[in-house]
C-alpha cells in the first residue's frame, strides 16, 4: 500500500509534516475528508483531523505529539502518530518542510 518505505520512530519524531501541494481537505460532520492528486478521498475523524491541522510545517512530530498528550489521554499515541504520518508520507499527502 506504501508507495516508499516507512520511516522509523526517530526519523518520523523529527520529521516537520506539511500537505503537499494540491492536497485539500473540507470540513465534515464527521471530521474532514482529505483529497490530493490522484489518491483516493480519504475520511478523517475529528482525532485525525486535529492531528492533520497542526501538519502546517512549523513543528515536529515530536511536538505534536507534545500538545495532543496535554489534550487527550490516548493509549499509544507515539504509535498512532507514527502509523499516521507514514501513511501520509509515503502516499505523497504530507511531506517534510525540513526538506527544502
Amino acid at each position: 500500500m506504501f508507495s516508499e518505505k516507512c520511516m522509523n520512530e526517530v526519523e518520523i519524531m523529527n520529521v516537520k509534516p506539511k500537505p503537499t501541494k494540491g492536497t485539500m481537505t473540507r470540513a465534515e460532520t464527521f471530521g474532514a475528508m482529505l483529497a490530493g492528486g490522484n489518491r483516493p478521498i480519504l475520511n478523517l475523524n475529528e482525532d485525525a483531523k486535529k492531528i492533520w491541522e497542526m501538519c502546517d510545517g512549523s513543528r515536529t512530530v515530536t511536538e505534536i505529539e507534545q500538545i495532543l498528550l496535554k489534550e487527550y489521554e490516548v493509549e499509544k499515541l507515539r504509535e498512532k502518530l507514527i502509523e499516521f504520518m507514514n501513511f501520509g508520507l509515503s502516499n505523497g499527502l504530507l511531506e517534510d518542510a525540513n526538506k527544502k
